[in-house]
């Protein structure tokens, strides 16, 4: 389940795990890249990472690929 909410600058898309059993994944998608964030009981905080578009393009095409290295252009 996800939900998606555009905003002044951004979208912002939520995950949702229906079963409980992992928190929600925020994703925010600004005009200087994506940022993804999602609770940490460890931590007891949100824990967020960002990635550039070039960045975040690649890890959706290598969520589909095969072992290996791979060059985009």
């Amino acid at each position: 389940m996800f939900t998606v909410e555009t905003e002044f600058d951004l979208t912002k898309v939520t995950v949702m795990d229906e079963t409980g059993g992992v928190d929600d994944l925020i994703v925010r998608y600004a005009e200087e890249g994506i940022y993804m964030s999602q609770w940490s009981e460890h931590d007891k905080r949100e824990i967020t990472i960002y990635l550039n578009d070039k960045m975040f393009n690649e890890l959706m095409l290598a969520y589909n690929s095969k072992d290996g290295t791979f060059v985009t252009r």
